[in-house]
């Protein structure tokens, strides 16, 4: 529970495979990593899947109607802070450079080695944490910087107002999404 009495929210793994038994395997495991977990058996266009909003992804690469290419694409394109993981049992070194490419964590070899898969899951883990402590300092930099905001503008510390050199200087990142751990509705 957090210190308003609320329980914190886990971050989201989508899973999209077209073997229920990979699935509830994957499943299984990711829950116990910390993750909820929303399943899709791939019978969803790639458009659709990018829209769920994960923390993270783990991906088949070959789905009957799809690719697990094209969906890491589109959840690139969609969010590219979504940590996306391929996985395969037709593995090929032009499939894995060509995932890599496009941006996956990983890529893994069916059958799955479990313990690998949990050593990704929490990478996965300690990256959203990072991220959801750079927006907590940052957040407390803009409260901290209310009380003295018109120093800190003029010497080029990210905030709104000239900097040192004269150029406009920048906000700093504040996109929610980044922080992860994202609810959506299924």
């Amino acid at each position: 529970m957090t210190a308003s009495g609320h329980e914190p929210l886990r971050p989201v793994l989508l899973v999209v495979d077209d073997e229920p038994g990979i699935i509830v395997i994957v499943e299984r495991v990711a829950r116990a990593s910390g993750f909820d977990v929303v399943s899709r058996t791939g019978a969803e266009t790639a458009k659709k899947l990018a829209t769920i909003n994960a923390d993270a992804a783990l991906v088949d690469l070959r789905i009957p109607g799809s690719s697990g290419l094209d969906i890491l694409q589109a959840i690139r394109t969609h969010d590219p802070a979504c940590q996306v993981i391929l996985m395969t049992g037709f593995a090929s070194l032009d499939s894995a450079v060509e995932a890599v490419k496009l941006g996956a964590l990983e890529y893994l070899s069916k059958p799955l080695d479990l313990d690998r898969l949990r050593e990704l899951l929490k990478t996965v883990l300690n990256t959203l944490d990072r991220r959801r402590r750079l927006m907590e300092a940052d957040g407390a930099a803009h409260q901290d910087g209310a009380d003295h905001g018109r120093d800190r503008n003029r010497q080029g510390t990210g905030r709104r107002g000239p900097a040192p050199d004269g150029s406009q200087a920048e906000p700093p990142l504040r996109d929610a999404q980044l922080l992860g751990c994202r609810r959506t509705a299924v």
